[in-house]
């Protein structure tokens, strides 16, 4: 099973660029059965690639707002070894808002996989809602970007890591570690007043087998 999971930290990039570097991100403690999770937000371009202490991450899931303004991606890389490192995004173009959250996940199971892959968006006036499957001993992982800065975000369902400004915009994002199997769990962000016009919300679970 899973061992133990934890959030790590939240970054921002606010400089125009088709790359962008995050120094000496924290990677959690090293391990051999250690995955590195990496939530990518940015505005006005996908995401073609991600490194993480030089090492090649695999994208498991991505979307895009309505409009493609805002893009997410949640990628992933088995990393035994750092106690720190660069993580580098590469855009597909020029960015105007970026950011990054980061999770270490340990599991010691000989297989690994990711499941219940789910990508939401919302127009104005609507909580933004999705529903997932959280297997025995697994986590999840969700992310929720909104195209203007508002004060607060409210998380239903999941514990929230960070809430803030990234740029111009709203980014967020949640998680939570389940001894037991979760089905069908409801998660939810609200936010103030409900105005915001462009919202997409990532969630990926994760669970051994």
């Amino acid at each position: 099973p899973m061992s133990d999971s934890a959030f790590l930290t939240e970054e921002e990039a606010d400089t125009v660029s088709t790359t962008h570097t995050y120094s000496s991100v924290s990677l959690g403690t090293e391990s051999v059965n250690r995955k590195i999770i990496v939530a990518c937000a940015a505005y006005l371009a996908s995401h073609s690639s991600v490194t993480v202490d030089g090492s090649s991450a695999t994208k498991r899931i991505t979307g895009a707002q309505t409009g493609a303004y805002g893009h997410h991606s949640i990628w992933e890389v088995d990393l035994p070894t750092g106690a720190s490192g660069d993580i580098v995004v590469v855009h597909s173009g020029t960015v105007t808002d970026a950011g990054i959250g980061v999770w270490a996940i340990y599991s010691t199971a000989s297989t690994f996989h990711a499941s219940d892959q789910d990508s939401v968006v919302h127009a104005t006036g609507t909580d933004v809602t999705t529903t997932a499957t959280v297997p025995a001993n697994g986590i999840m992982i969700s992310c929720c970007t909104m195209t203007n800065i508002v004060v607060t975000a409210a998380w239903t369902g999941l514990t929230e890591r960070w809430d803030g400004g990234m740029g111009a915009h709203q980014w967020t994002g949640a998680s939570d570690y389940y001894a037991s199997e979760q089905t069908s769990k409801v998660i939810s962000v609200a936010e103030t007043a409900n105005t915001q016009s462009y919202r997409q919300l990532l969630t990926l679970t994760y669970g051994a087998s």
